[in-house]
Formats: C-alpha cells, structure tokens, sequence
C-alpha cells in the first residue's frame, strides 16, 4: 500500500474494541466512519510502532459487512487528507478483487456491491488525478464483474456524465469510460463483446 507523511492520531482501545466488534456484524457508517479514519491516518505514518497495528486491524476489517462503504465515504469525501483517502482508495480496490465475487470467501453482500455501485458513479468530480485515476480503475474492475447486468445503469451514466457542461465531471467521466471499455474488450464472452462494441460505438 502506497504512504504518505501525514499527522497520526492515536486511537483509544475501547473506541477500537467497540468498532471491530460492531464491524463483525455491520459497519454502521456513522460509528464507524471516524474509528476507520483515524486508523487509516495511523497506516499512512511513517512510524513503524504506529502503521503495523493499524495495518493489521485494517486487515480484520476487510471481511467485515459495512467496511467498503466506510472506505466509498472516505475517499470521496474531498475534504480530508489526501494520503488517508488515497489509501482508503486502495483498499476499496484490493477489497474488489479478494471479496466482490459471489463465490468469494467472506463475499460482499448484494445489498452492500448495489448500495457501492451506486457510490461510485456519483463521484466523477474527483479533484485529484491520481485518486480519480484510481477510481476510474476500480469502477472498470466492478464493471468487469457486474456489468451489464448487475450494473445496467453504469454505462448510460458515463454517456450523460460527458456531456454535462462541467469540465472536471467530463473529463473524469471519459477517463472512467477509457478504463471501462479497456476492461470490457479483455472479456472473451460474446455477449459481453457486444457491450464492448455497443459502449464504442455510443463514444
């Protein structure tokens, strides 16, 4: 996981306790939402006596119903320190390729892939290119997965999202679109090549 040099706050041991036991069941986001952002700080620290214990209570939580959508409010909140949401980005990614597949051990839930499915194509106002970058590869993983039928909505939400008079939304939109159709001509299935010609042919 990539690190940066940002300001570490500790976090207190019942207030750790408390989120990891509430996480096994379901991440309530309010709860959870400032637990999850302090240890994300403290995995960004360059301290070693800090980062192992937040990357290891990360870890617990990557099975946890409700984590992935603590990490979609994280990284898209543009108000927060970029190193954390970077990271949660991250995160959110690894979590797509160990957990997004029904088969999957410890697999997310419909309710939750839906509810995250719907997050991500609400944020192509992402200010920094790196983490937009990183988004728009994580919505092509998903797409890969979900797409069209899990996900019909996806694509005719990037056709409308590139043609808003918004240059940041349209420019975020068309790098979303890049990795989408890259991900979607990889598929070897007829049907979904078609989607892949249909998507090229609607850009």
């Amino acid at each position: 996981m990539a690190r940066g040099s940002v300001r570490t706050s500790s976090v207190g041991g019942a207030e750790a306790t408390n989120a990891a036991s509430c996480g096994r069941a379901s991440m309530d986001l309010n709860s959870a939402s400032s637990v999850v952002l302090q240890v994300l700080t403290q995995a960004t620290s360059q301290d070693t006596a800090v980062l192992k214990p937040a990357e290891e209570q990360l870890k617990q939580w990557e099975t946890q119903p409700g984590f992935y959508s603590v990490l979609l409010n994280i990284f898209t909140n543009h108000t927060l320190d970029i190193n954390v949401r970077w990271l949660a980005v991250l995160y959110f990614k690894h979590g797509i390729d160990r957990y997004w597949r029904r088969v999957a051990p410890h697999a997310l839930s419909e309710e939750e892939k839906s509810t995250l499915r719907a997050g991500l194509i609400t944020n192509f106002n992402e200010p920094i290119n790196q983490i937009a970058t990183q988004i728009a590869v994580l919505i092509a993983k998903v797409a890969r997965l979900d797409c069209p039928r899990q996900w019909p909505e996806l694509i005719p939400t990037l056709v409308e999202s590139v043609k808003v008079q918004d240059d940041l939304r349209q420019h975020r939109a068309l790098l979303t679109f890049y990795h989408v159709t890259k991900t979607l001509a990889s598929k070897r299935l007829a049907a979904d090549r078609k989607l892949f010609y249909d998507v090229s042919y609607l850009t």
